[in-house]
């Protein structure tokens, strides 16, 4: 719910909306992206079909992206891609330290 929304009712209404089988549907059609609903089909796109496919068969894990600022994920994206790239956790490590301060 949005924090101190005036219109109480009409806030409760949208999210209803948003949150159904319909409204997302109608989202991702839009979008061209999977819903955040295991029980809505994803649009025609093959590409979407398959990764709705993976989603249902395997474990479901947090995105950071909705609960770290912008920067501080791309950031610490950048620093696990050296960290791959390099075999080593140090890349990593020193983005967590060195954007902690993001997270505040």
């Amino acid at each position: 719910m949005p924090r101190h929304a005036k219109n109480k009712q009409g806030a409760e209404r949208l999210l209803r909306t948003i949150g159904s089988v319909g409204g997302q549907q109608a989202m991702n059609e839009a979008k061209g992206s999977l819903s955040a609903r295991a029980d809505v089909l994803p649009p025609g796109d093959p590409i979407l079909r398959e990764k709705h496919r993976l989603l249902q068969k395997g474990p479901l894990v947090l995105a950071l992206s909705g609960i770290v600022p912008p920067q501080f994920a791309a950031d610490l994206e950048r620093g696990l891609a050296e960290m791959i790239a390099q075999r080593d956790v140090e890349p990593a490590v020193q983005t967590l330290r060195s954007r902690y301060a993001l997270l505040k």
